[in-house]
Order: C-alpha cells, then structure tokens, then sequence
C-alpha cells in the first residue's frame, strides 16, 4: 500500500527538493552578482562626483573662462537704457544721456480715395536696400517693381512685397533688411501706401534709384520731401549723413555726442552693450565693476560640489564599530588617498603670489573645519578679494601652484579613459560577467540534473508498476 500511494506529484516535490538544494551554489553566485552590480553603482557614483568636481575646476583654471574676471553694468533703476557688460570690459563709470531714439525710413505716398481704385499707373520703378558688410559698408541691392494700369495701391503694395521676397530667396538680402509695404486706411474716404525699411538708421535708409515712368512721382514718394497733409514723403528726415539724419539714434557718452544706426550699441564702449530704451531724460551715471556675485556663486558652487564628494567618500568608507559593518569603500586605499591629497591642496599656501595677494584659504574668506569640509567664512573678504585684483585671485586658483590647479591635479590620475576610476569600473564589469557566466552554467547544470532525476524516478514508477502488477496476480492465484 505504502508503494502504490506514490503518485506523480510526490516525485515532483522529491525533484523540487532535490533541485533547490542542489541551487545553492547558484543562489550564492546570483548574491555575489547583486553585491557586485551595487559595489559598480557605488564606484559609477563616485566617478560621477569626482568628475563633476574636476570638471568645475576646470573653469577656475582655463584663462578665458576665468570666472574672476566676470563684469557687471550697474544701471540706475527706471534709467533710459540698460547695459551688460562682458568680462573683457574694463571697470568704470560712464555718463550718458539718450537724446534720441533710432527708427525705420518711413515713406508714405499721397492720400487716395480707396486703396482698391485703380491708379492708372503703368511701367516701373526701383529702389535700393542696404546691405552693408565689413568689406563693403555702403554695398546696396536695387529692387525693380512693375506696375499695371489696372493696379490699386493694394496691388502696387503686393508687387513691392514680392519683390522684396524674391531678393530675399536669391539671397541678396536677408530676412532682416527686407523692406516691407503696406496701406494704411486714414479714414473711410483716405488711403496711403506705406514702404518702410528694414532695418534702423541712415545706413538702411530706402534709397529710390529710378523712376523713368514718373509712377514715384505721381504718388508722391521721393528721397527728400517730407510728408505733409495730403502730399506724401518722408516720415522722419532722413539727412545727408550718420550725423544730421533722424534715423539714427543720438545719445551723449561722458560729453561726446554719438550716432548709431541701431538702439542696441555694442562698439561705443569696449565689450560693454547699450541698449537704448527711451530718450529725453537727463543724463545717467552708471558703472562697469566686478561681477562679485556672480563669483560668490562660483565659489558657492565650488564649495558644494568638492563637500560632496568629501561627504561621498566618508560615508561610503565607514565602519559601525557596533556591527562591524563596512561601508562599500571602506579600507579603499584609492578613496583615503584621493581624500588627504584633496585637502592637503588646500591648506598649503599658494606660491609666486605677488605682495599682499592671498596665498591661504582665510584670505579670500574661506575655511576648511576638521571633518575637511569647506565653507565661506566671509563673504566680505571674498567679495573684497575678487574686486580688489581679479588677476590675483585666479592665480590664486587657477594659477601653476594655483589651489584649483594642484586639485584638478590630484583628480587627474582618477579621470580619463585611462584613469583610476575607469579601470575599476572596467574591472567590476568584467567580475559580473564572470558571475553572470557562471551563473548561466550552474542554469544549464541544474536543468540536466532535473532531466536526470526524472529519467531516473521514471525508471523507479516502471518497477513499482511491475511491482504492482505481479502483486495482483499473486493475490489472484489464492
């Protein structure tokens, strides 16, 4: 009875049992492998920190992108103007007063009845655009226009519309310096065609080259009449010359009197950029001096970036001295040394400084506490430091013996292709392909051990049935 009570599944839980047992050696390595995927994950963090902090000090030791150097306009609130300033400008104040804004040409015809009435209007005329270039200030694009006897100002305003496209497609104007027309409706009995350039100022000023049909001079546009009344011209007088023409903008900068094209001036200061808002106030003082804030949140970010990997390091190297337990970097010899080389850099003074240039953290207001940590101390003395010699402070930092150069010098061996980082990273991604390749083989080991016991319980239900069936004939024959 104790035989014929065997069924399928008992033999199936006998296999399990068999196979789970027998599992252990995997269960181990599929362990090892989780161990090894997070220990990757610590040292991917750890090389995401040291890099970020390597590449921060980067920006303290290249030249050109010397945050030292930052500038800043400080422009009156409510002034007529704004200005920014590059870190090339050179620190000062400066005097300006805007007398007058930069505007388009402007150029209307005669008043009409209705700007859909035929004109009666029939040939052509042309006018040019400027399209100055370095090589070329005064270089020009004439635009042909043709007109029909049939044709509306609406019309002649479309013609000169297409016209000015068309150039632009050819590419002999860009988008900027095409000029446009429109109408203007002055009332239900008056309309206008309106041309206007482009671009600001005398130098963009339109420019009517022909008129061999006499067409400009029945709707009553030309290069020197202004508008009035009825009769059409120009809007704002366009002059002879950069100085007497209405166009440009006019302004007075520390008593010399200016004229520019454009209300955005970038070449009356050097690396300073006026932008003209509003004319008529009087004039404004305003200065061009160090970006201190802007290098308070250099410094700021400087000081974040380099506790947190000092953080990273120490807790990722600790050891609970009640549990013995070892955090993943802990006796990690490539983490102590990356750690007291770091702040070794920093509490060394710096060489070749000049006199009375800072050559210790405490003189440009920082400070290192025990666990390594920086902090400002002082902003004052930062802030003081940066405007007092710009050039000092980067050597401070970025200079041969500069403190952001020895650091970025310490994290050097640690970056790169070649670095410690990347070698370890290459070294735990060969071990968990290793482990993965065993563990695909203890797979392969364990499915033809499961074959194998159940080719071999198969064997073992063939007897017992045999077993079972001579049993029942021996009970027949009594």
């Amino acid at each position: 009875m104790g035989i014929s009570s065997v069924g399928n599944d008992p033999w199936e839980q006998l296999i399990a049992s068999i196979v789970r047992i027998e599992s252990e050696p995997k269960f181990r390595l599929e362990d090892r492998k989780e161990q090894q995927e997070s220990q990757k994950k610590v040292l991917q963090d750890f090389d995401g920190k040291i890099s970020s902090l390597h590449k921060l000090l980067g920006g303290f030791t290249d030249p050109l992108s010397n945050p030292f150097r930052a500038r800043t306009a400080n422009v009156p609130e409510g002034s007529p103007f704004e200005a920014t300033a590059s870190d090339r400008a050179v620190t000062g104040n400066y005097s300006l007063r805007v007398d007058r804004l930069a505007s388009t040409d402007t150029r209307v015809s005669n008043q009409v009845g209705s700007a859909e009435t035929a004109q009666g209007l029939d040939g052509s005329f042309s006018f040019s655009v400027a399209t100055p270039t370095d090589a070329d200030p005064d270089a020009r694009v004439t635009l042909a226009v043709n007109v029909a006897a049939d044709d509306s100002l609406a019309d002649i305003s479309a013609s000169v519309n297409a016209a000015a496209q068309q150039a632009v497609q050819d590419g002999l104007i860009t988008n900027d310096q095409r000029p446009s027309a429109s109408i203007i409706q002055e009332s239900t009995e008056s309309a206008r065609l309106v041309l206007r350039s482009g671009d600001s100022g005398y130098t963009n000023r339109l420019q009517f080259e022909a008129d061999p049909d006499g067409i400009l001079g029945t709707l009553g546009i030309s290069n020197d009449a202004i508008a009035a009344g009825g009769n059409g011209g120009m809007i704002t007088e366009v002059g002879t010359s950069a100085t007497n023409s209405e166009l440009n903008s006019k302004f007075e900068l520390n008593g010399l009197t200016l004229y520019r094209d454009s209300n955005q001036v970038d070449d009356a200061i050097d690396n300073v950029t006026l932008n003209l808002t509003r004319a008529g106030d009087p004039a404004e003082t305003f200065t061009i001096g160090t970006d201190t804030a802007s290098i308070l949140e250099d410094m700021k970010g400087f000081v974040e970036e380099y506790n947190a990997l000092v953080d990273f390091m120490r807790d990722r190297s600790k050891v609970d001295g009640d549990t013995g337990e070892r955090g993943p970097l802990a006796g990690d010899r490539s983490v102590s040394s990356l750690r007291f080389g770091l702040r070794n850099q920093l509490i060394q003074t710096v060489a070749d400084q000049p006199e009375g240039a800072p050559t210790r953290l405490a003189d440009v207001g920082l400070e290192l506490d025990r666990e390594g940590k920086l902090s400002i101390a002082d902003e004052d003395a930062l802030t003081a430091a940066a405007e007092n010699d710009p050039e000092a402070m980067f050597a401070f930092f970025g200079g041969p013996d500069g403190i952001a150069t020895r650091m970025r010098g310490q994290l050097d061996r640690y970056t790169g292709t070649e670095g410690i980082m990347r070698n370890r990273l290459r070294t735990a991604d060969d071990q968990i392909r290793r482990t993965t390749r065993r563990i695909a083989t203890e797979e392969d080991r364990l499915l033809r051990r499961e074959d194998q016991l159940r080719e071999r319980f198969a064997g073992f239900q063939q007897t017992i049935g045999q077993l079972q069936n001579q049993q029942q004939r021996m009970f027949g024959m009594f």
